[in-house]
């Protein structure tokens, strides 16, 4: 009776392990989160909005796990070459410089969304005779390198108005922004290229003044709605196309920091610019008079048709001059489904 007892207290036992161990757990196994290495600037509005405001940090995470991922943050000041070598999945670049990447150099990116408009700009004394670009020619300048934006933006606009070769028609110095500012200041070279932070100091400090920068009329007759002229999102292709939700994170993510800053434009716009640039008050101010918060900050939404058609006819233009080598196509651009 006993062992009968024992019998059926192990079948019992048994049957119950069993269905333990096959049993799905409700809602189905867990998938182990996507990390997303972010690779951003530690002067880019991500970066300064985290450190500035809680709330901004506390939006990002909740993402995690509404998308099941998980954000890695690669801060870089090379962010595009990050993404190039293998070290981060996401940078904040350009369409035309997607272009370059991927038609120049083979690497496999998307560009999927707007984020800022182009800030640089080139910087001359204020006393000095120069009204248009091509009066300095053969002319000393500075910038704080060839991959970065400044220049491309000058190389791109300078061939498409003018004709000129930014790497033979001048001479160059490169230095940090702040330097290429000082060196101008001395007198020591003619004209700088730089981007916000940098031109504002410029700009209040110095007395100097834009030759051509954001929204000025130069700019305008080549930059309607600029490819060269547009900082955006881009993402290793092979990542995108595995996982759509993160493009999708990204692009709302971006937008829930959008939404925050418009609702004190000039108070959590002027914290950013200290944090980012290191602005005082009145060269935050001296930036604001000509770069307001909704001229810079683009509106973050996925992109249209007619958006990746005007991207398109600059980076053809840029094909035909040769400045992208090989033939290029749309399928760099991704839309993102929200």
């Amino acid at each position: 009776m006993v062992i009968a007892i024992l019998v059926v207290v192990i079948v019992v036992l048994g049957i119950s392990l069993v269905y333990v161990l096959v049993t799905p757990r409700a809602g189905g196994p867990t998938a182990a989160p996507t990390v997303v290495r972010m690779g951003i600037s530690p002067w880019s509005s991500l970066s300064s909005m985290r450190k500035l405001y809680p709330e901004i940090s506390d939006m990002w995470d909740s993402l995690e796990t509404k998308y099941n991922i998980k954000w890695d943050w690669i801060i870089t000041e090379e962010d595009a070459s990050t993404l190039f070598y293998g070290g981060s999945d996401f940078a904040v670049l350009g369409p035309l410089e997607t272009a370059e990447m991927v038609f120049n150099r083979g690497f496999q990116a998307y560009n999927f969304g707007n984020i800022v408009w182009n800030e640089d700009a080139c910087v001359v004394r204020g006393d000095s005779p120069y009204q248009k670009v091509t009066d300095l020619l053969g002319k000393k300048l500075a910038n704080f390198g060839y991959d970065s934006g400044a220049y491309k933006y000058a190389e791109t606009l300078w061939a498409h108005e003018y004709g000129i070769d930014a790497s033979e028609d001048f001479e160059w110095v490169v230095a940090p922004p702040d330097v290429c500012i000082e060196l101008l200041n001395k007198g020591e070279v003619e004209a700088a290229l730089v981007y916000g932070g940098p031109w504002a100091v410029g700009l209040h400090d110095y007395g100097m003044r834009l030759l051509y920068g954001p929204y000025t009329e130069e700019a305008k007759r080549l930059l309607g709605r600029p490819a060269a002229a547009i900082e955006g999102m881009m993402i290793r292709k092979d990542l995108a196309d595995a996982h759509p939700e993160v493009p999708k994170a990204i692009l709302e993510a971006w937008t829930n920091i959008y939404n925050f800053m418009a609702k004190d434009p000039i108070g959590i716009y002027d914290a950013f610019l200290g944090e980012s640039y290191g602005l005082n008050p009145e060269q935050a101010a001296t930036f604001r008079s000509i770069y307001p918060f909704e001229k810079h900050m683009a509106k973050p939404e996925p992109l249209t048709d007619a958006q990746i058609a005007a991207d398109m006819q600059i980076i053809q233009w840029a094909y035909q001059h040769g400045i992208i080598e090989n033939p290029p196509s749309d399928n760099i651009f991704l839309k993102v489904q929200m």
